[in-house]
């Protein structure tokens, strides 16, 4: 699955020109990257989490983790930046 590697960090790119596969990319991120919201300020464990993707198809499941991986490291950069 694409990446989104070619895509400018600020996010103001059209989603509609997207692929379908990469537009629910997109989506899971985004739902990741809430989820990491909510843990970081205990609304939501890392056990949540994990029974949320447990609930998931697998197919759903694996883009989700690749996701939530994803998110977990633009936060980490995003955060050695400052």
């Amino acid at each position: 699955m694409a990446e989104l590697q070619n895509q400018p960090v600020t996010g103001s790119f059209n989603l509609c020109s997207l692929s379908r596969e990469e537009q629910a990319f997109v989506s899971a991120k985004t739902l990741a990257h809430y989820w990491l919201h909510l843990k970081h300020h205990n609304k939501m464990t890392r056990q949540d989490i994990n029974k949320r993707l447990n609930e998931m198809p697998d197919q759903q499941r694996e883009m989700h983790r690749r996701a939530l991986n994803k998110a977990m490291e633009e936060r980490k950069a995003y955060a050695a930046q400052k």
